[in-house]
């Protein structure tokens, strides 16, 4: 298997690896960068809702992986509630994905989603323990990531702690007040940030770089960090104006997978968020509508050979689209026999390793990050990501059906692990926009055809559609390939 390399974000909070949605439905016609964006909740199934005490009770009811059975239930605030009784699970993990990522913000104030990532833990009143410590004390763990369009924070408890859990969790979600004292702290973490990964990691480097010259004028530009020049200039004013519009109850999806009581867990979830104050949707800005073209560029820091990082802009991720995103992204970059590693590192040696590049985490792209092999000019790494795209429209049928199921055996693994099941059940409404894909995609045999694999390549695989950076000659460290940085 060829090396993967997948990168996070912050500094302070390890990325936790979501599970790969990779696998089983009907591909789509593939949309333009240009095309509207949907509302989520519009390409939903229909869903017959009927109330239930003070709760809203949605008929949805579905299995993943081996059985674990998964029920959803939106409350009259809005909060998406999931859960996946999972019996075999010895711990619970629950999950929050928030809907306010980068792509939310504004010009001047870029940067807040991912202050709020590190906000979230610190205590919510002087004298108040922060939630690291109150997780400790329940024998749980805490995480959390910024991306483009989402920040998601992640625990795992007991069961018997699960519902102290909840109640630290909804605490802080309902009630986090950011002070100038407070913004002082997290502002030195976040400038700490840019001096250990964007100024001094070439990974971060030629990552922030790709963004950038792909998408000018788009929020997809500043990248999730956001732009340094703004880190100054953002008040606690702006914090909690930031916070009352984004955190609310119907931005945000919780998922809980582990051996619960379904009914009891629903409950306490009610009790404790129900009074939540409902707030207006967060959709994601208008989709990139300049005319894409082909774009080579340099990044700043050296690294200790050649890197390249380059591929090809997608529009946003949608329940119509994800499907074949991640099908074609793991026939390129991350099959153990993927396309791009027959070519750069076995065929043409012009590499010692390319693999997907964050594909999970990241939106908008679709790239490979490459390792060149001494003396082996950019022109040519780049020739080779041309021929990839033949390469891909090449494939026969029986082929594309090798791929499937391939990509079919890593989900089923993948849903062995309890926090995969809740991972991807997340990643399934939030990024995707229904969790039911969880389901349908772990179920239905794969049906990729070679004239489906043709249409993706003309829509989105064409060379004004294409974004290369590399990094300038000289020397300096580099992280190993697939390691968590």
């Amino acid at each position: 298997m060829h090396s993967r390399f997948q990168l996070p974000l912050t500094a302070a909070v390890h990325l936790i690896s979501c599970m790969r949605l990779s696998a089983l439905a009907q591909p789509v016609t593939p949309t333009p960068l240009t095309a509207p964006v949907p509302d989520a909740d519009a390409t939903r199934a229909p869903t017959d809702l009927t109330l239930v005490g003070s709760a809203v009770q949605a008929a949805r009811t579905f299995e993943v992986g081996d059985g674990v059975k998964v029920s959803t239930r939106v409350l009259p605030n809005g909060l998406n509630v999931i859960i996946a009784k999972n019996p075999r699970a010895p711990l619970v993990s629950v999950y929050h994905w928030v809907k306010a990522g980068s792509l939310h913000e504004k010009p001047g104030t870029t940067g807040m989603a991912h202050l709020f990532e590190h906000m979230m833990f610190r205590p919510l009143a002087p004298g108040k323990p922060g939630f690291f410590e109150l997780t400790q004390k329940l024998g749980a763990q805490a995480n959390a990531n910024t991306r483009f369009e989402s920040t998601l924070y992640t625990s795992t408890v007991t069961r018997r702690n699960l519902d102290a859990l909840l109640e630290a969790e909804a605490d802080r979600f309902r009630n986090l007040k950011v002070t100038d004292e407070l913004l002082s702290v997290e502002r030195k973490a976040v400038w700490s940030e840019y001096s250990t990964k964007f100024d001094a990691n070439p990974s971060f480097d030629v990552w922030y770089e790709l963004y950038k010259r792909a998408y000018p004028g788009h929020p997809f530009g500043w990248m999730i960090i956001g732009l340094r020049e703004d880190l100054e200039k953002i008040k606690a004013g702006d914090c909690n104006d930031f916070f009352q519009k984004n955190y609310r109850p119907n931005n945000v999806g919780l998922v809980i997978s582990g051996d619960v009581d379904e009914a009891a867990t629903f409950a306490t979830v009610e009790r404790l968020y129900g009074s939540w104050e409902k707030g207006t949707p967060t959709p994601l800005p208008p989709a990139f509508a300049a005319k894409t073209k082909r774009v080579r560029a340099t990044s700043k820091l050296p690294a200790g050979g050649k890197q390249i990082l380059a591929g090809w802009r997608l529009p946003y991720f949608t329940s119509k689209n994800a499907l074949t995103f991640e099908f074609v992204n793991h026939v390129l970059f991350d099959s153990g026999n993927d396309l791009a590693g027959r070519r750069f590192v076995d065929k043409e040696k012009v590499a010692s390793s390319i693999g997907s590049f964050s594909f999970d985490y990241g939106n908008g792209m679709l790239s490979g990050y490459v390792s060149a092999l001494p003396r082996v000019k950019d022109d040519v790494i780049i020739k080779q990501f041309d021929a990839l795209v033949g390469d891909l429209t090449a494939l026969t049928d029986v082929q594309i059906k090798a791929y499937a199921k391939e990509f079919q055996v890593g989900m089923a693994e993948g849903l062995e692990r309890n926090e995969a099941i809740a991972s991807g059940l997340a990643v399934a409404w939030g990024k995707y926009g229904d969790e039911t894909l969880l389901s349908t995609w772990s179920r239905t045999p794969t049906s990729f055809s070679r004239a489906d694999l043709k249409a993706f390549a003309r829509a989105y695989l064409r060379k004004e559609n294409f974004v290369s950076i590399s990094t300038p000659t000289g020397e300096a460290t580099i992280p190993a390939k697939g390691a968590v940085q």
